[in-house]
């Protein structure tokens, strides 16, 4: 039903009725206004107060001019775009505003080594979705160094995270400056190294950042600078140190770092 007041229409909807102007308020109202009372700026309106009216809006309504004007206010409504209006000018606009846009079937394949870029640095994790013949060495490290836990073996529902071998990722991207950038962030990341790619750089930047780390620390790169760092780094660090490096000058060195860490010397080194 059209209401013609004070020469405004009002389109009735179930639960009141909505107005031109209403739509400025309310993008999702432009699926009240019949077609025929339509025109070019008033889904300009919708789209621009609510990306996903969109949705609402006719295949032969539509124009480039409204899908980027959608984006620019929801990058992830362009799951609703039909693909004649993905031009590249649209998928840039949706990535910048949301970049989970790149998530949307069908977006790959337009993604370009500018947009790649703009994505991970964004969000590392999302590298799964930039196309195979886009991911060099250097948007990987750039990946890694907005995300870490990309070396990081997921969990089976974790779909997202990458690790060693998987298919996307060359071996040889896995080198001593990508391990070390994942580690300098979190020191417990070393855990997710093997140990026959796991160097003394690596070992040392990841007890600099966490002393928690010493428990992954191969014994070949165990030593006493190592294992001093990481209890001053940490006060329960003195639990991870191998039998063979614990000295009474070491607990006393543990002490002198932080008087709580007496709390946690194993009872068997009480007596020395």
């Amino acid at each position: 039903m059209i209401d013609i007041n004070n020469n405004t229409m009002k389109f009735e909807y179930f639960g009141g009725y909505v107005t031109y102007d209403n739509i400025k308020i309310d993008g999702h109202l432009l699926q009240h206004i019949p077609k025929i009372y339509r025109n070019n700026n008033i889904i300009l309106d919708a789209v621009k107060q609510n990306g996903f009216a969109i949705q609402y809006v006719n295949k032969d309504e539509l124009t480039e001019e409204i899908a980027l004007e959608a984006v620019k206010q929801n990058g992830l409504c362009i799951q609703h775009i039909p693909k004649e209006f993905r031009t590249p000018n649209v998928i840039k606009a949706a990535i910048k505003n949301n970049v989970f846009a790149v998530k949307t079937p069908g977006i790959k394949n337009y993604i370009t080594s500018e947009l790649a870029k703009e994505v991970v640095n964004k969000n590392g994790a999302l590298l799964n979705y930039i196309p195979k013949n886009l991911i060099t060495y250097e948007l990987f490290f750039d990946a890694v160094k907005q995300n870490n836990s990309l070396i990081k073996k997921p969990h089976p529902t974790e779909s997202w995270a990458l690790y060693l071998h998987d298919n996307i990722i060359p071996k040889n991207y896995y080198t001593e400056e990508i391990f070390i950038e994942s580690v300098h962030k979190c020191g417990s990341m070393l855990e997710f190294i093997p140990n026959t790619l796991k160097t003394q750089k690596i070992v040392d930047k990841a007890i600099n950042h966490d002393g928690s780390a010493l428990k992954f620390v191969p014994e070949e790169f165990m030593n006493m600078d190592v294992i001093k760092t990481a209890i001053k780094n940490y006060e329960k660090a003195i639990q991870q140190v191998p039998s063979k490096f614990v000295t009474k000058e070491l607990i006393q060195y543990a002490i002198e770092c932080h008087p709580n860490a007496s709390k946690y010397i194993p009872h068997k080194y009480k007596n020395l």
